[in-house]
């Protein structure tokens, strides 16, 4: 995870500005909200996200839809091989 006003990983000479910001998902007419760490160059302007947090919030859009489609989510699927 990156910190306010470190050096950018992009361009070497900007510094980082780290800020939340509101992602409305929508699939199939259901809306889901995130709120989503947004990493910005202040000299490049290029955004970015961290992978790790990318990966948490893949697995949560995921199951929406999974749940969206009337199908299991992966924690009710793991919960289900452990029996």
């Amino acid at each position: 995870m990156y910190k306010n006003g470190e050096v950018c990983p992009i361009c070497g000479s900007g510094k980082i500005k780290v800020e939340k910001k509101e992602e409305v998902f929508e699939y199939k007419g259901k809306k889901l909200s995130l709120y989503l760490t947004v990493y910005s160059c202040d000299e490049c302007k290029e955004g970015f996200f961290d992978n790790k947090e990318m990966k948490k919030y893949q697995k949560i859009i995921n199951d929406f839809q999974r749940k969206v489609d009337g199908l299991f989510t992966l924690e009710q699927i793991q919960r289900d091989k452990k029996i």
